[in-house]
């Protein structure tokens, strides 16, 4: 309570568009987290029309972004901003730019995460508190761990509290009663930024350093010329943030229609490029482990914008001679563990431009199609002028259609209940739909399609997942970008033995495939796959 002997210069106005805020020593709040499509309108066009906002926001930013960005900006030297928040700011590939400030121009200082743990009454998130200091650091900070908690109560707020205490006064790792306190590196950079147990860390590190060895070779341009360096010498602007190495210290080039950097030969300090996130000092050389989105083509399926028009339930009743338009479709729900239990039909009429050449051609899928047509029309048109008939949005469509096989994943996938992610082989000939993203392997590795199933499948691959994925209330997002990180053990094919279990992988696979079902093929191919990357 404050008394008549106390002054409080209190203020009521918008934190975002005073001008005479600040600098202040400390800026503790709960700031808004609303989508952009939920934000008023008239707000919206505000902070469009802001000479600040304007270029740092965009159509994919979250209100909570301008407010991180303001807390940092107001803050004297030395100044602390403690914010409670949901934890996706961390991790979105949209807040990337919001990592990227606070890291250049401060360090966190403790952070405590709640996971799923329910904070807010009525409000399912998964929330943070962190305590950020304008002043760079490299000193560890401290991270408490509370998110075994189904509600926080006083009670778990007096443990954090002795938990903290006990970190600040010292300890390198405490727990009690299930909250678990230990010291971590600073986060660098825009990448995400994830806390790790010194336990889970270790067990990353593995895992990535099995992934590191056996790179291809690959083309890359330089300057307009062509030439031939390791695959996992090459790095990405995010592993330049976590070296700390600037961009134009590197030469920039194009591999496979990515941009890529390489290195300066006379990089130095390799210490510090140890025990990094999945980059490391090898023989005097700076490599990274080798991704997914190295070795294969990553795309979210079709989209048709009303699938229940297009969807045949019966193909027997389709005319015979109209079922050439007809193609099985995969979808999330068929998707299992090596295989697909089942593919509907679905009419992909996209090649035709003209309704009465459609109508003419194929009448009985013309008349299934024209039922639908009011909801087919007021579909969101992408770019415009999509006939009423077609599917709305082809994106990745040659990608998929022209794949000789690809594996599929659920884009969303509920992998903490089932105790592993879902990915399955599909075979030339089907679609698959907004629901489910393909992989396609490139054709720089040997290594079968069907092995690098069954390694997404394995242990190491979910528990790195678990840590490392971008997971929001137990489900991961299984976009592009999340997938394209996955550490991939590739094989040393001069040596029989890593050939031999490649070959029993590759049978293991398609037995399951064959026989639709995952057992006991899954447990061969995890036994297979610890003697290539033993954890322990």
């Amino acid at each position: 309570m404050i008394t008549e002997s106390e002054h409080r210069d209190i203020r009521l106005g918008d934190f975002l568009f005073d001008s005479s805020l600040g600098p202040y020593d400390v800026i503790i709040g709960n700031p808004p987290y609303v989508r952009w499509k939920n934000i008023l309108p008239t707000y919206k066009a505000s902070l469009l029309a802001h000479p600040i906002w304007s270029k740092r926001l965009n159509s994919l930013a979250d209100l909570l972004h301008p407010f991180l960005y303001q807390g940092v900006d107001q803050l004297a030297a030395n100044g602390e901003l403690i914010f409670i928040a949901p934890q996706f700011w961390m991790e979105t590939i949209h807040a990337a730019k919001v990592r990227r400030h606070l890291s250049e121009e401060g360090h966190i200082e403790v952070m405590v995460h709640f996971g799923e743990a329910r904070v807010f009454p009525g409000v399912a998130s998964t929330i943070s508190i962190f305590k950020f200091v304008k002043c760079p650091s490299e000193a560890d900070m401290i991270v408490v761990d509370a998110s075994q908690r189904s509600t926080v109560r006083e009670t778990d707020l007096s443990l954090i509290r002795t938990v903290l205490d006990q970190m600040e006064g010292g300890a390198s790792e405490v727990e009690i009663s299930g909250i678990i306190g230990y010291r971590q590196h600073q986060f660098v950079g825009g990448g995400p930024w994830r806390s790790q147990q010194p336990t889970s860390r270790t067990r990353l590190q593995i895992i990535e350093a099995n992934c590191y060895a056996n790179a291809p070779m690959v083309t890359v341009t330089v300057r307009g010329h062509n030439r031939q360096v390791s695959l996992n010498s090459l790095m990405e602007r995010e592993d330049l943030e976590v070296l700390g190495v600037p961009l134009d210290a590197c030469t920039k080039l194009s591999s496979d229609r990515r941009i890529m950097y390489m290195l300066p030969s006379h990089a130095s300090t390799l210490d510090t490029f140890n025990s990094l996130h999945g980059i490391a000092g090898v023989n005097n050389r700076i490599e990274r482990y080798i991704r997914l989105g190295d070795i294969a083509a990553i795309g979210n399926g079709i989209v048709t914008g009303f699938d229940k028009a297009f969807w045949i339930g019966d193909p027997s009743e389709v005319p015979s001679n109209e079922r050439g338009l007809l193609i099985p479709v995969v979808k999330a729900r068929s998707v299992r563990r090596y295989f697909f239990a089942d593919a509907p039909y679905y009419v992909f009429p996209n090649r035709f431009k003209s309704e009465q050449e459609l109508s003419n051609d194929y009448p009985y899928l013309y008349a299934h199609l024209r039922k639908n047509k009011p909801t087919l029309e007021a579909r969101y048109q992408y770019g415009g002028g999509i006939p009423w008939w077609h599917w709305i949005f082809l994106r990745n469509y040659a990608l998929i259609a022209e794949a000789p096989e690809m594996i599929v994943t659920p884009c969303k996938e509920r992998f903490n209940s089932r105790g592993y992610v879902r990915f399955a082989y599909v075979p030339q000939g089907y679609l698959v739909t907004q629901d489910v993203t393909a992989i396609v392997k490139k054709g720089l590795v040997r290594e079968d399609l069907k092995y690098l199933l069954g390694w997404l499948l394995t242990r190491q691959v979910f528990y790195w997942l678990s840590h490392k994925g971008f997971a929001r209330g137990g489900v991961q997002e299984f976009s592009e970008e999340p997938l394209r990180r996955i550490p991939m053990r590739l094989i040393n094919w001069a040596d029989p033995h890593e050939v031999e279990l490649h070959d029993l992988i590759v049978h293991e696979v398609s037995e399951s495939i064959h026989h639709q079902s995952d057992t006991p093929y899954h447990n061969h191919v995890q036994s297979y796959f610890d003697e290539l990357c033993p954890l322990p």
